[in-house]
């Protein structure tokens, strides 16, 4: 189904007046690891230190090294760009810190290459100690010699949409040493995470070595120290890692693992695998049903054409929101957190809601950005209500970054 016809395409011009509404201008930092014109910095730390919050870090296809946020910026690759982080010896990868509640961080198609020598590197991305929202989109991670491809500590407004994360596979036996169990995908903390549409593997385990036996393969996700934790997924799967090869009896992961009675999670439409697709001690709600996920093009110049890819269900309408800030809050009687701020949340212009059945995509001109704005990242999230089996779903967490037509 297709929705841009002159009757139900969206408005640019209330779209237009949404941002224009924006209460701060965005400034873009064009970051590429090669300089030249229109180049702003070849460092990710660098220009992430120089920018403002609200700002947004534009970064072009290259190799760089690892990035501490501290600060509520976007940072995503330029339409087409394939950017890595590489974490080298002793790397951080990527870790965003200590954000405060209001600001927002958006780190999109970043994805990180731990180096083959790094053994000694951390999990790939780190988020901890953040009361401000955190949103990876389309991001990948593969953790190396037995580290996490995504950590949370102490977190609780974090999403993830549309990523990969595999555990760092364990070390294998050597004359001098045994082997080790592969690495989670995840390890959460005292956190809060809604999934989409997002793969979670655990690592390999390690081999063995004549007597020495090999080991079991890491956990999708797993909760593994005291405190609340929650999750809800929705479109995921959760794959617990392949055992090492050689004597004793290694086990393939488990594709979601808590020994925390405060740990609760909640599934739509996911698939969990391994020695055990589940294996927890708290409360668990799994729920079956069709694929409903949204995927939104971005970033986007002024003028040019934004699409929203919608999957629903047999029988679905379907709303679309969007708003400047992002939050992540549960509401009473609906399936999955709402991801928007409430104070600056508003439909997307076409009638509402869209009749889908299958697939949709929704298309727009993305709006003129005012003269001292140079970038705006905004937040969109679609709420699916089934006609058919009763869903009252809120789907994928989405970021869309309109730049001006200059850069």
């Amino acid at each position: 189904m297709l929705i841009n016809n002159a009757s139900k395409k969206v408005s640019t011009l209330a779209i237009a007046a949404l941002i224009s509404g924006f209460v701060s201008a965005q400034q873009v930092h064009v970051v590429d690891d090669q300089p030249g014109p229109g180049v702003n910095f070849t460092s990710l730390q660098a220009a992430h230190d120089a920018a403002a919050p609200g700002d947004i870090l534009l970064v072009k296809s290259g190799t760089y090294q690892g990035l501490t946020v501290s600060k509520g910026i976007t940072v995503t690759a330029d339409k087409g760009a394939l950017v890595n982080v590489s974490a080298a010896f002793f790397g951080i990868g990527v870790v965003v810190s200590n954000i405060p509640s209001g600001q927002s961080v958006v780190l999109r198609e970043i994805h990180i290459k731990n180096e083959d020598l790094s053994l000694f590197s951390s999990q790939a991305f780190t988020i901890l100690n953040c009361n401000g929202s955190v949103l990876l989109d389309h991001c990948s991670a593969t953790g190396l010699a037995t580290q996490s491809a995504l950590n949370l500590l102490n977190s609780n407004h974090v999403a993830v949409s549309w990523c990969s994360f595999l555990g760092g596979s364990g070390l294998n036996a050597s004359p001098i040493g045994i082997s080790s169990d592969g690495a989670a995908a995840a390890s959460v903390k005292a956190s809060r995470l809604a999934a989409y549409d997002t793969t979670f593997q655990g690592g390999k385990g390690g081999n063995g070595l004549d007597l020495k036996p090999a080991s079991s393969g890491g956990n999708g996700l797993e909760v593994t120290t005291t405190g609340a934790s929650q999750l809800f997924a929705s479109g995921c799967t959760f794959i617990g890692g392949a055992p090492g090869t050689g004597i004793g009896s290694p086990i393939s992961g488990v594709g979601l693992f808590s020994q925390i009675a405060a740990f609760s999670a909640t599934a739509y439409a996911s698939t969990f695998s391994g020695s055990q697709g589940t294996q927890l001690a708290g409360p668990f709600t799994n729920i079956a049903g069709p694929t409903r996920s949204m995927e939104v093009t971005s970033p986007v110049r002024e003028g040019a054409l934004v699409t929203a890819t919608v999957q629903c269900g047999p029988a679905d309408l379907v709303y679309l929101f969007y708003a400047e800030n992002a939050d992540l809050m549960n509401l009473v009687g609906v399936l999955g957190p709402l991801q928007l701020e409430l104070a600056t949340m508003n439909t997307l212009p076409p009638p509402m809601p869209i009749a889908c059945s299958g697939s949709a995509l929704v298309r727009f001109d993305a709006p003129q950005l005012s003269a001292s704005t140079l970038g705006r990242t905004f937040y969109a999230q679609p709420v699916f209500r089934s006609t058919t089996d009763g869903i009252l779903l809120i789907g994928t967490a989405a970021s869309v970054t309109i730049l001006d037509s200059s850069l």
